[in-house]
């Protein structure tokens, strides 16, 4: 199987109340993406879904606000990798986004 054909032509990595942090953003593509079907390494997969959990744990027992700048700031610096490390593996864009209301709910 192909693995390119797998792949997104761009998404966007966000934060949200869904299964995945990454959501299409190709044209007649819509919703999250599986990262089970993406070509990605074990390893990124599993970053990605950690950081997506932190912030759904973390928001939901603090009013679904950031319980200080210093934990929302490193948050969003290790979105910031993370949408480094996808772009490296799938040679793809990647929009990153402050949070998932920004992202295109």
């Amino acid at each position: 199987m192909d693995q390119k054909a797998s792949v997104p032509g761009r998404v966007a990595l966000f934060h949200g109340w869904a299964e995945s942090p990454l959501w299409y953003r190709t044209p007649g593509d819509l919703g999250p993406v599986d990262l089970t079907g993406l070509p990605i390494s074990p390893e990124l997969r599993e970053r990605l879904l950690a950081w997506n959990e932190f912030a759904d744990v973390t928001m939901s027992a603090n009013g679904y606000e950031w319980p200080s700048t210093s934990v929302e700031a490193e948050f969003l610096a290790q979105g910031s990798i993370l949408a480094e490390a996808l772009r490296e593996e799938l040679g793809i864009e990647v929009e990153y986004r402050r949070d998932a209301d920004s992202g295109g709910r």
